[in-house]
Parts: C-alpha cells; sequence; structure tokens
C-alpha cells in the first residue's frame, strides 16, 4: 500500500512550482513533457560531445615534450 498523502489533492497543490533557467524557459516553457524528455536527451549528448571536443582539444594544446635521448655507449658510437 503506497502512503496516504501521495495520492490527495492537497499534497499535490503544495508542491513547489518548477523553476527553470529564463533562457530555458523561453524556449521550452510551453513544451508537453515528451519534447522537454527528447530535448534532454539532445542536449545530454550534445553535452558529451562537448566535453570529449575539449578534451582533444586541450590535449592538442599541450606541448609537446619530446624525452632527452640517453647517450649511446662507446661501442654502439663505434658501430655507427
Amino acid at each position: 500500500m503506497s502512503h496516504p498523502l501521495c495520492h490527495t489533492s492537497t499534497h499535490m497543490n503544495t508542491r513547489k512550482p518548477i523553476i527553470m533557467e529564463p533562457a530555458l524557459e523561453q524556449l521550452a516553457g510551453d513544451w508537453p513533457a515528451w519534447k522537454r524528455r527528447a530535448f534532454a536527451q539532445k542536449l545530454r549528448r550534445w553535452v558529451r560531445q562537448l566535453e570529449v571536443a575539449a578534451r582533444i582539444l586541450e590535449a592538442r594544446q599541450q606541448p609537446v615534450t619530446v624525452p632527452p635521448l640517453r647517450p649511446l655507449s662507446d661501442r654502439r658510437l663505434l658501430q655507427n
């Protein structure tokens, strides 16, 4: 059996309203739930793509360090 207050109308009316960022409210304020969910999934994909692209760009911007060469032994020097 579920909690008795979960299904009463007074409980439903006392919930806080959903507050979104103003720009998001302007964009998706009138959308139904299914459209908001689809848009949220699209945003999650975009976030992942942006994070991967940022990691790649950061790695490219790091200076490439060339490991120092080890000195060759005398025997190897004579072979060359």
